[in-house]
């Protein structure tokens, strides 16, 4: 690996690593899973009335200096209190994300579905996504806030990496190690 590595440049590293992941079996609980609750299904539901369709009401100042523990205790009260439909675990840890992504700009992506070869999640809207499992690229359905990606036979869902851009922001999820983008804080100097 470490030849064919040198061979392909940085680029090829990278996507032979995310390969190399996506082969290892692990445990079942270290693997990701998608997410019960759609992020912004649920904020369109819950949230948007008050906050606006995306959060557009948040405007420009949204999540400046807030902590991510702080980001976290705020959108757990204000689903529990005025979004009236409580969260917990992934899908908080989902919610928490997508706001990250309405901080920082860059768009959100969501996998919420695998059955047989189907594929399905949520991204930012606006956004356009593609897949590829490797360096072969999957075709990708997306309307609206949605896309889906059918399997081709004998390609895992833990080898896919999907990628959204929006304007000249990117946001990458390798399903091998994440549901959702923006899962780790915010680094510092970003809020």
């Amino acid at each position: 690996m470490r030849r064919a590595s040198a061979a392909l440049g940085a680029g090829g590293a990278v996507v032979l690593a995310i390969a190399a992941l996506a082969q290892q079996p692990g445990p079942p609980a270290s693997r990701p899973a998608p997410v019960a609750k759609a992020p912004l299904a649920y904020f369109a539901a819950h949230c948007a009335r008050c906050h606006g369709p995306h959060g557009s009401f948040y405007g420009a100042e949204f999540g400046a200096k807030r902590s991510d523990e702080d980001l976290r205790k705020i959108v757990h009260e204000m689903a529990e209190g005025p979004g009236g439909a409580p969260i917990a675990g992934p899908d908080l840890d989902a919610q928490v994300a997508y706001h990250r992504s309405l901080i920082d700009r860059k768009p959100f992506l969501v996998w919420t579905l695998a059955r047989g070869t189907a594929l399905a999640g949520e991204v930012s809207p606006g956004a356009v996504v593609t897949a590829r499992a490797g360096a072969r690229p999957l075709p990708v359905k997306a309307t609206g806030t949605r896309w889906s990606v059918t399997l081709p036979k004998g390609v895992p869902a833990r080898a896919v990496v999907l990628t959204a851009r929006k304007g000249g922001a990117t946001s990458v999820l390798a399903l091998a190690s994440a549901a959702f983008t923006h899962s780790q804080p915010l680094a510092p100097g970003s809020e």
